[in-house]
């Protein structure tokens, strides 16, 4: 006969109902949290939204290398994976093993990358929206909605929903992160091969201190985003002057202080070139917000 209809977590957790006592107890928690994570996806599914995308990008904060977005279609059932969860908040080697996994339970992937000069080109918001455009026209014509992590885009060519922390909320973006975070590592470290003097295998372009040494010591490489601060200057010929306010002004401990150094540097502003003080303009507008999340935390 039909027999019993299977329970929505039967459909979506194979071999649900053979699993011991002990194991399920064991799992529930993992459960209870995967199936939270599916919330924004069963209220489309539910209204007939069958492909749905999840896109992600890694990479918007380096200082060099590309951005890069994932994009990743969940099939509605076997949708269960153990321990999924933002690339963030995940080991490489968990990050490493995931992928593996998505890659062969997901409907779909699709991977968008925006080169350096590309970067600069457009900024690294609009390359954000373009590497998740691409990513997402890798999967062909299945897309009926997409999930976005983050705050929405002025325009988006997709019936879309942007999700803040949707990378810890949504396993379509959870998946997403990890397809776009382990691509991007994987190319950093290729990288690393062609300019070994920046260590990209180990802090992957992002502005460590290891990282601006190495460009004090030996220069910009082709993979470096010209446009983005603490780059910017090694493309220009600045002064001793400079690098002395830009010090102090990275170093000041209190708002007080760093409003008197940017005094300081006003009166002398004649003698540092157009571009040297809008450099030393943003560097200062940077360290006051710093500076005012330390003092509201």
């Amino acid at each position: 006969m039909g027999g019993r209809t299977p329970r929505h977590h039967e459909l979506i957790y194979p071999g649900y109902s053979s699993m011991t006592h002990k194991r399920r107890e064991r799992e529930a928690k993992e459960r209870e949290r995967l199936e939270q994570m599916l919330t924004y996806e069963r209220k489309l599914w539910d209204a007939g939204v069958s492909h749905i995308a999840g896109v992600d990008e890694a990479g918007r904060g380096p200082l060099a290398g590309p951005v890069v977005a994932g994009a990743v279609i969940l099939p509605m059932s076997n949708c269960y994976i153990p321990e999924l969860n933002d690339s963030k908040k995940l080991s490489e080697k968990k990050r490493n093993r995931l992928f593996d996994q998505i890659k062969k339970q997901t409907t779909a992937i699709g991977i968008g990358i925006i080169e350096p000069r590309e970067i600069d080109r457009l900024n690294i918001y609009q390359a954000t929206r373009q590497a998740m455009i691409d990513a997402l026209s890798h999967l062909s014509n299945q897309i009926q909605h997409v999930l976005i992590d983050g705050k929405p885009f002025s325009s988006f060519p997709y019936p879309y929903t942007a999700v803040v922390k949707g990378d810890s909320k949504s396993l379509s973006i959870a998946a997403a992160s990890i397809v776009a975070k382990v691509t991007r590592d994987r190319m950093m470290v290729k990288f690393h091969e062609q300019y070994p003097l920046y260590n990209f295998a180990k802090h992957k372009g992002y502005p460590t201190q290891a990282h601006f040494a190495a460009l004090r010591a030996y220069g910009h490489c082709p993979i470096h985003r010209r446009s983005f601060r603490g780059v910017r200057e090694f493309f220009k010929d600045f002064s001793d002057e400079f690098y002395n306010w830009k010090n102090a002004l990275e170093q000041a401990e209190r708002g007080d202080g760093l409003k008197k150094i940017a005094d300081h540097i006003a009166k002398f502003s004649h003698t540092l070139k157009s571009e040297e003080l809008e450099e030393l303009r943003l560097i200062y507008q940077y360290r006051k917000k710093w500076l005012l999340r330390q003092h509201a935390n």
